[in-house]
């Protein structure tokens, strides 16, 4: 039985996210949950400018939704790096009108992310942006991972 295009994402951002070269974790949720619904269209200039900015340090961004208790469904952006940002918070309010939160990532919280990513139904995102074709997730600067057993096994090379 051959593998689901679903199943190949989930795969492969999973092995991403187990590289030990992540250490921080950036996530970006709008102020107004309603607002998360332009996610997809103010990442994108967000994502050039982090490309531009930080040209030697790369990036893996990963789409997600979340749902509290009392509030609404809502979007939002994760982003991983292998280290901590000076200049984030600032490039960040230029693009979104939203709440930054970081934390540093330890081996145990990747495998702990990686496992779920693995284990539990995908997020919905069609609930918040319809029937539009969403890329889960992309690295910026790619060519600074650079390290050919995870583009081989992410692959299938």
């Amino acid at each position: 039985m051959s593998e689901s295009s679903e199943d190949k994402t989930r795969r492969r951002f999973a092995k991403y996210l187990l590289d030990p070269r992540w250490t921080y974790q950036y996530s970006f949720f709008y102020e107004d949950p309603t607002d998360s619904k332009a996610l997809l269209e103010d990442q994108k200039v967000f994502r050039q400018e982090l490309r531009r900015k930080f040209p030697d340090q790369p990036f893996l961004v990963r789409v997600q939704t979340l749902k509290r208790p009392g509030r609404e469904f809502q979007a939002y952006l994760t982003i991983y790096t292998t280290q901590k940002t000076e200049g984030m918070f600032e490039l960040s309010e230029r693009y979104f009108p939203v709440n930054v939160l970081y934390r540093q990532l330890t081996e145990r919280r990747r495998e702990v992310k990686a496992h779920k990513i693995l284990t539990q139904k995908p997020h919905d995102l069609s609930k918040l942006f319809g029937s539009v074709r969403i890329r889960r997730y992309g690295i910026i600067n790619k060519h600074l991972l650079a390290a050919p057993e995870i583009e081989q096994e992410a692959y299938g090379n």
